[in-house]
């Protein structure tokens, strides 16, 4: 069964390629990767949306970012 959230549109490695080499070199950090490696994603979100996410983090006892990459690990997870 195909995954209905991956599709065509999805970037791939290489698809960052060309703006890469636009960019100063002494900007670019060349990191090996691993479990520990962090990206940054910044989200905006309407004033509904945030006051959403406030509740959710507070009835959790967890901050927003931790709310967020909870979500991102349940929608990763194949369905039952």
């Amino acid at each position: 069964m195909s995954d209905p959230v991956r599709t065509s549109d999805d970037p791939q490695p290489e698809d960052l390629d060309a703006l890469l080499e636009t960019l100063d070199q002494h900007l670019i950090e060349d990191n090996p990767g691993g479990q520990r490696v962090r990206g940054r994603i910044v989200i905006d979100l309407d004033a509904d949306d945030a006051e959403r996410l406030s509740r959710i983090a507070i009835s959790r006892g967890e901050g927003a970012q931790e709310v967020i990459s909870s979500l991102l690990r349940e929608a990763d997870r194949p369905a039952a």
